[in-house]
């Protein structure tokens, strides 16, 4: 009788586990590879549009959301209608430029606290103009002086949270995307297919 129960418990155990692999997710609810069609299904923000991207040769169904307290656009990328990207681009406004510096930091903390300390943590000066006024940072992120980065590698997703700018318009992003083989593979051949498409 022990060992029944015992038996029955591993299997359990195992079910659990295979259960647990099958709905792992990579990006909001869905899962590299998953269909565009499937993540119509689950995806439940506003749908926006659905279009071709001539620059990287993927597919793109887009969606207006929120992530944590910012609002943004939600987009996932798709190689022969398999999904291999996600990203966020945050839309918030703000009249003080210091303030996406402070939503950039807001949003790493978050990963942090979800993965753990990035691998790539960078405050990228490209002119020092700003460097030793801090105050001047967000005009310095404006103009196109000052980047922020930070980049996490897992298992088979790599996450690059981005803050940077130029003429004065500000762009901040968080982008998910799939390092399994295969997709990298499948991204490689539309980028080179719209390449020959554009020439």
């Amino acid at each position: 009788m022990r060992i029944k129960v015992l038996i029955l418990g591993l299997v359990c155990l195992f079910s659990i586990s295979i259960f647990a692999q099958e709905t792992k997710t990579h990006f909001r609810e869905a899962a590299w590879g998953m269909s565009q069609e499937q993540v119509k299904k689950i995806e439940k923000s506003d749908f926006i549009k659905k279009e071709y991207s001539k620059t990287t040769g993927l597919d793109i169904l887009a969606y207006k959301g929120q992530a944590g307290n910012l609002e943004c656009l939600i987009a996932y990328y798709f190689a022969e209608n398999q999904m291999v990207e996600g990203r966020y681009v945050f839309t918030e406004e703000h009249m003080n430029n210091n303030l996406f510096i402070q939503d950039f930091n807001e949003v790493k903390n978050a990963l942090k606290e979800k993965y753990g300390e990035p691998k790539e943590d960078e405050i990228i000066w490209r002119n020092d103009l700003y460097k030793d006024d801090s105050s001047g940072w967000g005009t310095a992120l404006a103009v196109g002086h000052l980047v922020f980065q930070a980049v996490w590698k897992l298992s088979d997703t790599e996450i690059t949270l981005q803050c940077y700018g130029d003429n004065f318009e500000v762009e901040h992003r968080l982008q998910y995307k799939s390092i399994i083989e295969k997709h990298v593979q499948l991204v490689k051949k539309a980028l080179e297919k719209a390449k020959k498409v554009i020439w």
